[in-house]
């Protein structure tokens, strides 16, 4: 067996190597009074970005939490909803922008590698939510995943709070699809999206 070309194993040598980047997602329910103890748990496990949602916060801010990390959320005046995303120390200088579009949804921009890297939390209505709530978010991610240029990296995570259910046909190769007595009633905005 041959080994690889002279020119080919000098350009594998300079490539750079890829970084594992752990990320979680996290329904929190509240996070007052739970914040130092995520952090600690975060540093623990390792989690370069966390993604929560049901903060319950009703600002929008940046706060560090321990351990390094910083703590990028969004809420409402009610003090219900909200979605944050918790970055570790390394990545704080990455940050390129912060758009908090509602409390259900944020995007936090980051280079990455040198590529551009937006992290989007969503946190969808839940079937209790009216129709209109629920089409306005959809309608706001939507927009958001459209504004992103192709050359981009893309990380979507939340809780879309629908189940697919037997859907055959275009939406089969994009998302796992759930058995028909699990699908809930926001299934069809959720293949939409997708």
């Amino acid at each position: 067996m041959r080994g690889l070309p002279g020119p080919v194993r000098a350009r594998l040598r300079t490539l750079a190597t890829t970084t594992k980047i752990h990320f979680a997602n996290w329904n929190i329910g509240t996070l007052t009074g739970r914040s130092t103890e995520l952090a600690a748990i975060l540093a623990r496990r390792k989690v370069a970005v966390a993604f929560l949602q049901e903060t319950r916060w009703k600002a929008n801010r940046n706060r560090n939490i321990g351990h390094g990390y910083k703590l990028i959320y969004t809420g409402c005046s009610g003090g219900e909803n909200g979605v944050a995303v918790v970055l570790a120390e390394h990545f704080h200088d990455s940050v390129l922008e912060v758009r908090r579009i509602c409390d259900r949804l944020m995007v936090v921009s980051l280079l990455i590698e040198g590529v551009v890297t937006h992290l989007i939390r969503s946190y969808a209505p839940q079937i209790g939510c009216s129709d209109a709530d629920k089409t306005l978010f959809w309608d706001r991610l939507g927009d958001v995943l459209c504004g992103i240029p192709l050359s981009h990296d893309v990380v979507l995570s939340g809780d879309l709070n629908a189940h697919v259910g037997e859907v055959q046909g275009e939406y089969e190769r994009r998302l796992w699809l759930r058995p028909k007595k699990h699908r809930g009633e926001n299934h069809s905005q959720n293949l939409h999206c997708s």
